[in-house]
């Protein structure tokens, strides 16, 4: 089966240090003054994630888009949503992950010299644009993206796709 595999997630990981996309869009919507409280929130992002994954064109944004996109369905699901494009806090975002992507990086080519790398998560059809402009793309030997797979996490059949480009099994992953 050769060499052993290493098999990562995307959004909340790779990203930031474990807080999920949600949390951190509530983070950024409380500090620009927005006041939903935490259960409205979670609905709307759960609705304008719905959305994106409906977008013309979805599957060719980067990461800035991708946020940029999510604020602004978001602008029209809250009352104040505005607030989230107008402070500038999907740019904050962006360079708050993109600060983490880069000392991921490194840890990850370290990874790559003993393991193949894969990346398994939950997307619009655009991880590797995502993964591209956070300067990770290139680090994978795989990458599954649940709309391009068709199937979400944790259906195991991501991750039976996953495993089977990388030619590995799970117990050597």
């Amino acid at each position: 089966m050769g060499r052993n595999a290493l098999l990562v997630d995307f959004g909340g990981t790779l990203d930031a240090d474990g807080e999920p996309w949600v949390d951190r869009f509530f983070r950024m919507y409380l500090d620009a003054g927005g006041v939903a409280d935490r259960s409205q929130f979670r609905l709307a992002f759960t609705q304008a994630d719905e959305r994106l994954a409906g977008l013309p064109g979805v599957a060719k944004l980067d990461y800035s888009a991708t946020v940029m996109a999510q604020a602004g369905l978001l602008e029209a699901l809250l009352p104040d949503g505005g607030c989230l494009v107008a402070a500038g806090g999907c740019e904050r975002y962006v360079a708050a992950a993109s600060a983490i992507a880069r000392r991921n990086r490194a840890v990850l080519v370290e990874l790559s010299a003993e393991y193949r790398l894969a990346v398994a998560a939950i997307d619009q059809g655009n991880l590797q644009p995502c993964l591209d402009e956070l300067g990770l793309g290139d680090l994978f030997d795989v990458v599954s993206d649940s709309e391009v797979v068709g199937a979400r996490k944790p259906n195991r059949r991501i991750f039976e796709v996953t495993l089977g480009a990388l030619g590995s099994d799970a117990a050597s992953c």
